[in-house]
């Protein structure tokens, strides 16, 4: 007889599936010394939130606009005991929700793909450069990603089948659900879907009004649902249309293209590169246009609710961020961006593989340099605020120390943690602050007074 053990066919099948080696490769790389980066402004915010009692929590986030959930959900988390440093709790629970969006982006949207267009969508998924960056950040970009990915599939599913009412009360709950996690997609996803489902009814020969009634009905249930903030959503809108975020070049067509230029650098190479990389992600640009608008030529089903949806969502980013921030605004279009590419290689494949190679080797690059903390495009993401703090405590602290801090072009949130009660701070933003802090500092004596600022002023005007 045999002594030869046999193996369980569930578990021949698990080592054979892409996505266990994907996930697998996701995992070294999303955790591996996750207290990397230091605390930037946003993450401190985070901090600060899940350091409050639970009775605070909404009462703060009511006043600073943001949705609740990833915000509820990172105050669980932090509140079971790991025997981890705060920072790198959240960064893990980012982390977490990233694998869960793989999943389900497998399973909802690669799971009729032909093989060879899945394998390189976990591939290039799974080494995305971007992705690795907003998703090992205590922030809410994971949740954003999950959420979003969802709701895309129910909208589309919805926009199939206008007249199903399961279909339409997947597409509410998801729906409510990403508006919960944040504005920007959920605007997007809704207000595309919307428009698209009108505009179906409208071209369609016997206009049922049910489905009218139908889509009109979800909408609501929609809004119902999400009448608790809607108050907060109104006053983030309000602040939205009166930001004057900060330009890079006085024309606002050549302005618009170094925000669209930034995107694509980031979705198709990430924000962090060797020298090499930059020759390299020069060359290979062309071939992802050109993928990309073979893509466009193979005519997906999904393709006009995702550029949609995009269109609305580039238009919310540009006119809240800079620049340098559109890449993790948009970061739940990633998945499609990718999709969208793949296409291309699909009707291409001879050259499409040559340029998703060249991608792959790119974002290995991309990586490296992460890791290494070099390369950023965005040098805000690598402030040591710890180490100033830690530079300003060495010296005599007391009465006689103060430290005076830019607040425009920076935001000194970490910083003024890491100091606390322990040395006087005065943050700058704007003429009047200036002015105070002038005031003070010829009003009382100092025996030493530490400035930060930032290395050019992008204040307005």
């Amino acid at each position: 007889m045999s002594c030869v053990p046999k193996v369980s066919l569930p578990i021949v099948s698990l080592f054979r599936s892409p996505l266990f080696w994907a996930l697998g490769a996701q995992s070294v790389l999303l955790f591996w010394r996750l207290d990397l980066l230091p605390v930037w402004g946003d993450e401190q915010f985070t901090l600060n939130i899940v350091g409050m009692p639970w009775r605070e929590v909404p009462g703060v986030l009511y006043k600073d606009i943001h949705p609740p959930l990833y915000f509820f959900l990172a105050h669980s988390w932090s509140s079971v005991p790991w025997p981890l440093s705060p920072i790198v709790q959240l960064r893990a629970l980012s982390a977490v929700l990233c694998l869960i969006s793989t999943i389900t982006i497998d399973r909802l949207w690669l799971r009729n793909l032909v093989p060879p267009t899945r394998y390189w969508f976990l591939a290039l998924w799974t080494l995305s450069p971007t992705l690795l960056l907003y998703s090992r950040m205590g922030r809410s970009y994971s949740l954003q990603l999950l959420a979003a990915t969802v709701a895309m599939y129910a909208a589309w599913k919805f926009l199939q089948s206008p007249a199903s009412s399961s279909k339409a009360r997947r597409y509410v709950i998801a729906l409510t659900v990403l508006l919960y996690t944040h504005y920007l997609p959920g605007l997007a996803v809704g207000g595309a879907a919307f428009v698209l489902l009108v505009v179906s009814w409208r071209r369609s020969g016997d206009r049922d009004q049910r489905v009218l009634r139908g889509v009109l009905a979800a909408h609501g249930a929609v809004a119902l649902f999400y009448l608790p903030w809607m108050a907060t959503l109104y006053f983030a809108l309000t602040r939205v249309a009166r930001a004057e975020p900060y330009h890079l070049i006085p024309n606002v067509i050549l302005e618009t293209g170094v925000k669209f230029a930034y995107w694509f650098t980031s979705f198709s190479f990430g924000e962090s590169f060797p020298s090499w990389a930059i020759l390299a992600g020069l060359c290979l640009a062309p071939g992802v246009v050109w993928l990309l608008w073979q893509g466009k030529e193979a005519g997906p089903g999904w393709l006009t609710l995702v550029v949609l949806t995009g269109a609305i969502a580039y238009a919310g980013a540009v006119a809240w961020v800079t620049f340098a921030f559109i890449g993790a605004r948009l970061l739940f279009l990633l998945p499609f961006f990718l999709l969208l590419l793949l296409e291309g290689r699909r009707a291409r494949p001879r050259a499409g593989s040559l340029v998703c190679a060249g991608m792959l080797i790119v974002s290995m690059g991309a990586i490296s340099s992460y890791f290494q903390k070099s390369g950023f495009l965005n040098q805000g993401y690598l402030v040591p605020f710890r180490a100033i703090a830690e530079r300003i405590e060495s010296e005599p602290a007391g009465p006689g120390t103060l430290v005076l801090v830019d607040g425009y072009n920076t935001d000194p949130s970490p910083l003024l943690a890491a100091v606390g009660d322990r040395v006087k701070c005065i943050r700058i933003r704007g003429i009047t602050s200036a002015y105070l802090a002038r005031e003070k500092v010829g009003r009382e004596s100092y025996d030493t007074i530490w400035y930060l600022r930032n290395t050019h002023d992008i204040s307005p005007r």
